[in-house]
């Protein structure tokens, strides 16, 4: 064997073990993780879908530690993750909590900053807006109450009245 084929042959056994030791530690569960099922949310307000909303679930009895939810796409639809990278929640009880803020004009204000255009940034009037009630948002007061077994695959919840509530914006 000359020194060019020991020299890919050792190339090819070295990425063969990147791979494999890639592949193997990237789905690994911390120790303790729940077993997941794969859980979907239909989100509305009114009988409307709720897109663009941030969703998540607390154990009613604050015994899990591990954080749940997601975000809605345009039909209001948001599949669960449990540790922001592992598809699907735990079995139990949970309460719900849904969020949406708009922030009208922060994308031209971002752009302008990014331009360093610090006249047109301080020019740029920002509007902050909430479109889901208060009560919704904090796990304390949300009405909002799920269980999930190993059977459940799609659950729908209503978020409350169709609100637009002024909020200050933090630049």
């Amino acid at each position: 064997m000359n020194n060019l084929t020991k020299f890919q042959s050792g190339c090819c056994l070295l990425f063969a073990f990147v791979l494999l030791l890639s592949g193997c530690g990237g789905d690994a569960r911390p120790p303790g993780f729940p077993k997941l099922y794969p859980v979907s949310l239909n989100v509305a307000q009114e009988g409307v879908p709720l897109a663009d909303a941030a969703i998540s679930l607390r154990i009613s009895d604050n015994s899990m530690t591990w954080s749940i939810g997601g975000r809605t796409d345009e039909q209001g639809v948001v599949v669960l993750w449990t540790h922001g990278k592992f598809r699907g929640a735990p079995a139990g009880t949970f309460k719900v909590t849904v969020d949406k803020v708009v922030n009208e004009g922060e994308k031209e204000m971002l752009e302008a900053a990014d331009r360093e255009d610090v006249v047109a940034v301080n020019r740029i009037q920002v509007n902050s807006y909430s479109f889901v009630k208060d009560e919704y948002t904090a796990v304390e007061t949300t009405p909002i109450e799920i269980e999930i077994t190993q059977k459940t695959k799609v659950l729908g919840i209503d978020a409350g009245p169709a609100v637009k509530i002024k909020r200050p914006y933090m630049r």
